[in-house]
């Protein structure tokens, strides 16, 4: 318990140096001009981008959970761990920038009882690996807007959503809005699947393509078709080829979106 309380401790005092200040809510028309805050007084995300030289903004969360169970005619079990989650961007996200995007967790098993066999009440997929400490990430990836012509570059670890969700290692290269056939922009992706509880595996591979148009301001629609060549049959068979279509459509609310998706189809080969 000591220990646990040490560990939850310090990063209990990372989160708290690292908590963003609330943002105000809006001024009043008769307030005078927001005084630059001091060097002191900046937030630990702003130090970071004032160091970097670049807009920086991040989020890290930190928690302790303890989980026991005990009663008549069950095993007594317990769990302690503790969990953070990172997510930040450094960069701009603007024409002739250049952004970088990270997402991810780590895990500590404080008890040290990892159950990697049998039974466990509070059992979950970091129990599986033989190693108190477990970490993931789910995005690292620089993108690059009006790059050698392309509407956007972007490479490293990158999820594709539409009517299903590609996550690979690997580049997609966004090419032009074309303005005379409501915004039509083609995309070509390529690079290794990606799955968050298995090493990668040699020659495992994927490639694609998507076209996607606006016909209304408040509707896209898209047509993707990929490769995929993955021992872990995500689909079903190690080879598959993906077809899939969307429409995705605001309603109201324009943080509501609908979404109609079209098929998908697997073939071994």
């Amino acid at each position: 318990y000591v220990r646990t309380a040490a560990v939850f401790a310090a990063f209990g005092w990372v989160a708290v140096a690292w908590a963003e200040e609330a943002p105000p809510g809006p001024p009043d028309v008769m307030d005078p001009p927001a005084a630059v805050p001091a060097a002191d007084e900046r937030t630990c995300p702003e130090a970071i981008g004032d160091l970097l030289g670049v807009p920086f903004h991040g989020r890290f969360s930190n928690r302790f959970r303890g989980r026991r169970m005990h009663g008549s005619g069950t095993v007594d079990a317990s769990d302690e761990d503790m969990i953070q989650y990172l997510q930040f961007t450094a960069g701009e996200d603007a024409a002739g920038r250049w952004q970088f995007e990270f997402a991810g967790r780590a895990s500590e098993d404080l008890d040290g009882d990892l159950h990697t066999r049998g039974y466990f009440a509070f059992d979950e997929g970091a129990n599986s690996f033989h190693e108190r400490v477990n970490g993931r990430f789910y995005t690292a990836a620089l993108t690059g807007r009006n790059v050698a012509g392309l509407d956007r570059v972007r490479a490293g670890r990158q999820e594709m959503i539409g009517a299903d969700v590609l996550t690979f290692d690997g580049i997609r290269l966004d090419g032009p809005a074309l303005a005379g056939l409501a915004g039509l922009r083609v995309t070509a992706f390529g690079g290794v699947p990606v799955h968050l509880q298995e090493s990668p595996v040699s020659g495992d591979w994927l490639a694609g393509a998507e076209a996607a148009a606006d016909p209304h301001p408040t509707a896209r629609v898209s047509a993707r078709y990929a490769h995929i060549v993955d021992e872990f049959s995500l689909y079903g068979t190690e080879r598959t080829d993906l077809a899939t279509a969307a429409w995705r459509q605001q309603i109201d609310n324009p943080n509501f979106l609908q979404s109609v998706v079209g098929y998908w189809r697997t073939q071994k080969r």
